[in-house]
Formats: structure tokens, C-alpha cells, sequence
């Protein structure tokens, strides 16, 4: 996470809460600093302690990359169990989700667009190059004789907004939207985000009118209890009290 994180004020929550209450070291590592080199330099000297650390790697984003091309013969099933067919699949990702669904899609042949909403900012190129690292070892792992190519991802960062983890107009509004209309609830940083990357492709007409959606949804509403008052503050919530 970012030391400057603008919700410092509000306290330890979520994971970093549950992180503490567990005990571990938790290390904090600021923008433009590369994690993995971190990472390493952890377990160099966790080692030199005589323990014996593990790190969590790429096997565990190839092993979630196999997870969703598993999501995609679900998709398909319950899409041709309804008689319904699918012009894109949508989720909000920059790694293996994204990754995992587009590999489903080409192995199977589908004429299906993957379109990938990154909750971060980044090099597009850069981005792209792991989607295809990570589906090419997970299209291994699983035996196919298909590859993704660079060319073929969509994957944006354009509705981030001005950081990881700082809410945007856009996906406020997306997550009130759902929420009231269809009782789902998307989560401030990751879903809401992308949903409102779909909302504007429509709108603009880069999904155009009777195409048919399937928003994977990723999860993380326990995060919107730790953007409480920038939820009240953006929606028009009431309250009345009941005395009688």
C-alpha cells in the first residue's frame, strides 16, 4: 500500500487490520518504489534469520489465470442454458483476471471482446506484456495450444482516475447506479471503477446499442464501509427519526 495514502486519517481497515491483529510485519512501500525488489530483499533477510519465508509469486497469478478460464465455460454454460449469447465480457482487472478470461475466450473460439478495466495506472505496454506473460503460462499449464498476443487484449486505465484507491465521480455514480436499480453493490476502488468504463463505452458507443454485457464481478464490498463519507457525501441518503 502507499504510505501517503489519503485515508490514513480514517484508521487500519480491512486487510491491513486483520494483518495486525494477526501480528505480522507489515512493510509499507511508497509509490515508484518496485515491490518485487522488496519482496526479495525480505526474504534475503528473513532468511538470514534462519527462517524460511514463501514467497507468493507468479505461480499463484498463473494459478489464478487458470481459475478464469474456468469462469468462462461458466459464462458459457449459464449463457447457453438462457439462450443468450455474449458480445463482451467486462471486469475490472490488469492481471491475471483479465488474462484468464481473454485465454477462455480464444480457446474456445468465441466471438466474444475481453475488456479489461486496470484499477491502477500504468504503461499500457507494460500491462499488456504481463497479461500475455501470465496467460501463456496458464494456456501451458492447461495444455492448449493457444496464445494470446498483445495486440489482442483491451486493457485500460483511463477510469482510475487520480489513483489507486481514490474514488472518481464516474464510479460513484456506477455504484450507486447499481445499487438501486439492480441491488448489487460494487465496492470504491476495483468494480465500480470499471462499471463506469462500461457505462461510458455505451454511452460513446464503443459498445454499441444491442450488444449483450457480462460484467464480471470481482468483489470487495468490504471496502465500502471504509469509504463511508465519501459514499454519504456523494449520495443523497435519508434518514428520518421515528419518535412515535
Amino acid at each position: 500500500m502507499n504510505r501517503h495514502d489519503h485515508r490514513s486519517q480514517m484508521g487500519i481497515q480491512g486487510n491491513q487490520l486483520l494483518d495486525n491483529i494477526l501480528g505480522a510485519d507489515v512493510r509499507l512501500v511508497m509509490d515508484g518504489v518496485n515491490q518485487n525488489e522488496v519482496k526479495e530483499r525480505v526474504v534475503e533477510e528473513l532468511t538470514a534469520q534462519g527462517e524460511k519465508p514463501y514467497l507468493i509469486g507468479q505461480r499463484a497469478v498463473v494459478l489464478g489465470t487458470v481459475a478464469y478460464v474456468s469462469c468462462v465455460l461458466e459464462i458459457v454454460a449459464q449463457l447457453e442454458a438462457m439462450s443468450a449469447r455474449a458480445d463482451f465480457i467486462c471486469t475490472a482487472s490488469g492481471h491475471g483476471t483479465h488474462a484468464g478470461l481473454a485465454l477462455g475466450v480464444k480457446a474456445l473460439g468465441l466471438p466474444i471482446q475481453t475488456q479489461g478495466f486496470s484499477p491502477s495506472k500504468g504503461d499500457e505496454a507494460q500491462r499488456k506484456a504481463r497479461l500475455v506473460e501470465v496467460a501463456n503460462e496458464a494456456a501451458e499449464l492447461l495444455g492448449l495450444d493457444v496464445r494470446l498476443r498483445a495486440e489482442e487484449l483491451e486493457n485500460t486505465d483511463a477510469y482510475v482516475g487520480e489513483n489507486y484507491g481514490i474514488v472518481t465521480e464516474a464510479g460513484l455514480n456506477a455504484l450507486h447506479l447499481l445499487a438501486r436499480t439492480e441491488g448489487i453493490l460494487l465496492d470504491p476502488v476495483y468494480t465500480s471503477k470499471a462499471m463506469s468504463g462500461v457505462i461510458d463505452r455505451i454511452q460513446t458507443g464503443e459498445i454499441s446499442e444491442g450488444s449483450t454485457v457480462v460484467y464480471v464481478h470481482t468483489g470487495g464490498n468490504p471496502a465500502l464501509f471504509a469509504y463511508a463519507p465519501e459514499l454519504i457525501s456523494h449520495g443523497d441518503y435519508r434518514q428520518n427519526l421515528v419518535t412515535g
